[in-house]
Formats: C-alpha cells, structure tokens, sequence
C-alpha cells in the first residue's frame, strides 16, 4: 500500500519537469523568501503530525475497535469540510492578487452552519441503517459537528494569513492545536473515551480560531501604527 502511494506521486513528476523546461529557476525568489518556505514546510510537517496524532493515541488508550468508530465519525465532519475548504483555497490566489473576498467569506460562514445541523442532526440517524457496527461514533459525530464553523473560519484565516506570506501565525496556530489536543486527548480519553476524544478535538480547533483571530486583531493595529 505504501508503495502504491508513493507512485501515486510520480504524475506530478511530469508537470514538474515541464515546468522546469518553460521556465528558468531564478534561485533568488528562494533565498528571497526563504522564512516563507520553511515555514510552510515545518506547518506542513506539523498538519501530517496533527491528522495522525490522534488516531495513535486512541489506539494506545481505547484499542482498535473505537478507533474505527472515530475514524467513521472524522471522516463523516472532514467530508463535510470539503466544501467550505474548497472556497477557501479558492480565495487564495484572488486574495493573493488583491481582489475583494467578502462575499465568499461569508458564503464560507453561512455554508458551514447548514452543514454542522446536517452531521448533528442527519448523519447520527443514518450510522444505524448503513454501519450497524459503529454506534459508538453517533455520539462522537454529534460532537464533532461543532468543530465545522470553526474549521471553516480557521481555513479563511489561514488563507489571509498565506496569502500576506505571514506563515509563522498559522504555524504557532497549529502548535496551539497541537498543545491543546495531545494532553487533552490523553486525559479525556483515559475518563470518557471517544467522548472526551471528540471533546478534545472540537476544543483544539477553537483553541487554533482563537489564536488566528488575536494575530489578526493585532496584524491590524500594527498597520494602524
């Protein structure tokens, strides 16, 4: 399976290469922007770290059989997520280039409340009928459905944050997570199993929201002074 997905790989190989070929490599814009670059390869390391942290520790703690009930539930809110994600990077580049974004961040707002009723209220009902094995993950997806408006405001922040090239507040963001979710999980996990492992999730997430909206609070008053 490794194997496979590491030749899965190979097809960007191609676009490189053409790439390369139509265009010179100008090794200044690297050294140029190298804190830039770093930073994004460490939050790139660090999200890797933070999507299979958790499934480690639940092994550790609860064995392998509610890991399935909350990989079934994570999947259920990430799939979710796909859509206000979508918006969200496709404000990159236009916020990038300096085009108003407005409108979409509250497209993303708006959208990511329908969408934490539907895994609250919908996705529960249907766990039984389809996945008759998993009812531990009805309540661990009930939880989970909170952390859908804060994920979606964490990927417009995000977008802002790279778009100015300010990485470094998206990469303590995400150290912010990581503190917050690894203990928290260890010690819920321990008293309230794949309760307290959604518990702590959700709270991680907001942990993160939080931390971006004070840099971007503050980003503001430095462009004040």
């Amino acid at each position: 399976i490794i194997f496979c997905f590491g030749i899965s790989y190979l097809g960007f190989l191609a676009i490189v290469v053409t790439q390369i070929k139509l265009k010179d490599i100008n090794l200044t814009l690297i050294k140029k922007n190298l804190d830039f670059v770093i930073s994004n390869y460490i939050t790139s390391l660090f999200s890797m770290f933070k999507d299979n942290i958790d499934k480690i520790i639940i092994v550790l703690i609860l064995g392998y059989t509610l890991l399935g009930n909350y990989a079934l539930a994570l999947q259920a809110i990430l799939m979710l997520n796909i859509f206000t994600n979508m918006i969200a990077r496709y404000m990159l580049p236009m916020q990038s280039s300096g085009q108003n974004i407005n409108a979409y961040r509250k497209l993303v707002l708006v959208l990511s409340i329908p969408l934490s009723l539907v895994a609250y209220f919908l996705i529960p009902e249907l766990i039984p009928i389809y996945f008759t094995n998993y009812e531990f993950a009805m309540d661990s997806i009930r939880i989970l459905s909170f952390s859908i408006p804060a994920f979606a405001l964490v990927s417009v922040h995000n977008t802002k944050f790279i778009s100015i090239e300010k990485t470094r507040f998206v990469l303590i963001a995400l150290g912010v997570l990581l503190m917050i979710q690894v203990p928290g999980m260890i010690i819920l996990g321990t008293y309230y199993e794949l309760i307290g492992i959604s518990i702590a999730y959700v709270a991680s997430i907001y942990a993160q929201l939080i931390t971006l909206v004070i840099f971007n609070k503050r980003m503001k008053s430095w462009e004040i002074q």
